[in-house]
């Protein structure tokens, strides 16, 4: 571990990004637990659909403490739950073996300015970022 990242760990200790619990991981048994439980990791095929892509691949529905999590993060001030969804991310199977080998680069969606401005960072960029190099670690294993 870097000098640095000792200091900021005393400094911003490392917190589950669900219930705050100090956890190095970002994301603690008990969170990790309950969210599994009610994961779905389904991906839906629209190879005839009217659509621009081909699958859609989702890790939960959108209610609930899913629902309050995204919002929080969102709106919240809660910059720092970046890691704890990267980190969800990367431990997926099904989203690992079946789309990873697929793409050459993973990308955030764009937010306006003016969104920007207001909440002072790009959700989705937080995440693509933070599960690349948690991707990049595990492949490098």
């Amino acid at each position: 571990m870097k000098i640095k990242d000792v200091i900021l760990d005393l400094i911003f200790p490392p917190v589950c990004g669900f219930c705050n619990e100090i956890d190095r991981k970002y994301l603690c048994e008990k969170c990790k637990n309950k969210l599994y439980s009610i994961k779905l990791s389904i991906i839906d095929n629209y190879e005839n659909a009217p659509v621009y892509f081909d699958e859609h691949f989702y890790m939960f529905k959108y209610e609930k403490e899913i629902r309050e999590f995204i919002l929080n993060y969102k709106f919240d001030e809660k910059s720092h739950m970046y890691k704890s969804y990267a980190k969800l991310l990367a431990d997926d199977e099904i989203l690992i073996k079946r789309f990873i080998d697929k793409y050459d680069y993973i990308i955030s969606v764009p937010i306006h300015k003016r969104r920007l401005k207001q909440r002072g960072y790009n959700q989705s960029e937080l995440i693509a970022k933070e599960f690349r190099e948690n991707l990049w670690k595990s492949l490098q294993q």
